[in-house]
């Protein structure tokens, strides 16, 4: 190794290690960490979600990633909406893709005082491939509604994440 590239690498090392005390200096905490946000939502968020198969799939998502509430210190409203749209059309107007958008407006609640933590939209969408066959039809488009469900899910969670204050 020349000495040009020890230079650099120590060079690397300072900036990196510069950075990571800058953001520590100014209240930067991993979500994730001990004390982050993430703690403070594990395990303590009740999902009210649509009783339909894609507000199903969604707070399953939540309780996947948040764990499953055992002390519901929030309360977590969503409100979701999806949309198709035909993308594909052959020159016989058969449709052969379908794209899905989906929005979950949501709002977390505390339960103890009943404030709003904090609240917002998320949106994405997924597509799926029609075929000749109603089954297989049916199938896809399930199957996408389960994709975006679980990517609205999960949008929602780093809104949160962001939003709640750690620990």
């Amino acid at each position: 190794m020349s000495s040009s590239d020890k230079t650099l690498k120590i060079t690397r090392r300072g900036a990196v290690l510069g950075l990571v005390t800058m953001l520590a200096g100014c209240g930067f905490a991993p979500v994730y960490g001990p004390d982050g946000s993430a703690n403070t939502l594990r395990n303590s968020v009740q999902v009210v979600a649509p009783a339909d198969r894609f507000g199903f799939h969604f707070s399953g998502q939540i309780a996947a990633r948040l764990g499953p509430e055992q002390v519901a210190r929030y309360r977590l409203e969503v409100e979701l909406s999806q949309r198709e749209s035909a993308l594909g059309i052959t020159d016989t107007r058969e449709n052969t893709r379908f794209s899905i958008e989906g929005v979950a407006k949501f709002t977390l609640i505390a339960s103890d005082t009943a404030q709003i933590v904090t609240q917002g939209t998320v949106r994405t969408f997924t597509s799926y491939s029609a075929t000749s066959t109603p089954v297989a039809n049916t199938a896809a488009k399930r199957d996408a509604e389960d994709r975006l469900a679980t990517s609205l899910a999960d949008l929602t969670i780093s809104q949160l994440l962001i939003a709640v204050p750690a620990s």
